[in-house]
């Protein structure tokens, strides 16, 4: 896994679902962050933004933990 890359995902993720960046673990996921629901998944389209890529549909389905939404980006061509 890329540490950079994951590190930037765990702050987007921390600024969506309002946490502190320490408190989103590299292995978070909607089982496992309060607030990380279906509906809430949808606010995560600020990817878009902050990495300057477009996710599609099949994207951000797939997108439920932190490993997962690495995995998109990079396969995005997402760098550090």
């Amino acid at each position: 896994m890329n540490e950079l890359i994951d590190e930037r995902v765990r702050k987007v993720v921390a600024t969506t679902f309002g946490l502190d960046p320490l408190e989103v673990a590299h292995d978070a996921s909607a089982q496992t962050l309060a607030g990380w629901t279906s509906l809430a998944r949808l606010h995560l389209s600020s990817f878009d933004e902050n990495f300057d890529i477009r996710l599609t549909v099949d994207d951000m389905t797939s997108m439920t933990s932190i490993p997962a939404i690495v995995t998109v980006l990079t396969a995005s061509g997402v760098d550090a």
